[in-house]
């Protein structure tokens, strides 16, 4: 009876131990879209797995680097309004917007599963 009841704690706790593991490595983990840089004026915190980037470039600029840089992209539509919206193996996808007279930024919406890749880290 002590041997059964020692097996079962000792699977319990690797149960434990790799849970936590995997919950660390999750939370380390890099979110699966690359972020645009250039002459960024604003990186904005929507949730845990999705932010929108304002930047002066244009978006012909912004797409352009996302066609070279999207690691696992899979697609590309454009939508009525001059949008384009890239699609990834992961899940992911990336919403680039024209700016407009009011507000001139071209918007780049990066949305990823924050469970399987982690949460962005900053504001």
């Amino acid at each position: 009876m002590r041997v059964a009841q020692r097996w079962t704690t000792a699977v319990g706790l690797g149960l434990v131990a790799s849970c936590a593991i995997m919950y660390a490595s999750c939370a380390n983990a890099a979110p699966p879209v690359s972020f645009y840089s250039a002459n960024v004026t604003a990186i904005d915190r929507v949730s845990e797995g999705s932010v929108v980037i304002t930047t002066k470039d244009s978006i012909a600029t912004v797409c352009e680097w996302y066609r070279k840089n999207l690691r696992d992209r899979t697609g590309e539509k454009m939508t009525a309004d001059g949008a384009h919206i890239f699609y990834t193996h992961s899940g992911a996808t990336v919403d680039v917007e024209p700016g407009n007279r009011f507000d001139p930024g071209t918007k780049i919406g990066l949305v990823w599963d924050p469970k399987k890749f982690g949460p962005y880290s900053g504001k």
